[in-house]
């Protein structure tokens, strides 16, 4: 979390509040949900 905290210049409970926002519990589910979720998105989309 600590290098998308920095790449982003926020805060640690702002990458929670954006992974809740998503539905998801917290950064790991994060994690592990956002390679299935880029590859359901089609180019052009």
């Amino acid at each position: 979390m600590s290098k998308l905290v920095s790449q982003t210049n926020s805060g640690e409970a702002s990458v929670l509040r954006f992974c809740r926002t998503l539905g998801l519990s917290g950064f790991r589910e994060f994690r592990v949900a956002l390679p299935g979720r880029l590859s359901a998105i089609k180019p052009g989309d």
